[in-house]
């Protein structure tokens, strides 16, 4: 699983390198959701450390609803557990002067390419289960 997960933050991540912010073909909507969650980042830390993780879960098995982020609800898996496996490292290797602050919710231009890449690479839309 390490390397599936490695995988989709790597590819998100070279995508984001690769590209400029300007061309996406995304939805008005999702480019409204895209919008909305880089511009209440600051205030809105865990969210998307949250929405990273959950987006991240949710390429790397499709049929996880992603809403059970916890192993006490039914088919749930730990979204924490999760974060500090996978996710958390990725942040402190790639971004090493703001991995302390990141957990706490930092890298929003990263982050907002990324995630275009993965609404696009994945066909994500609203429904997410």
């Amino acid at each position: 699983m390490m390397n599936k997960v490695r995988s989709i933050l790597e590819d998100a991540y070279q995508y984001a390198e690769s590209q400029s912010n300007s061309h996406f073909e995304l939805s008005e909507s999702q480019q409204k959701w895209v919008e909305t969650i880089v511009e209440k980042s600051e205030s809105q830390k865990a969210v998307l450390a949250l929405l990273i993780t959950s987006i991240t879960k949710k390429i790397e098995t499709s049929t996880q609803d992603v809403r059970c982020h916890k192993t006490e609800l039914p088919n749930g898996y730990s979204g924490r557990g999760f974060d500090t496996r996978y996710i958390t490292p990725f942040i402190h290797e790639k971004f090493q002067r703001f991995a302390r602050k990141f957990i706490y919710g930092i890298g929003m231009n990263y982050w907002n390419l990324c995630c275009k890449k993965l609404i696009l690479n994945k066909g994500i839309n609203r429904q997410v289960v």
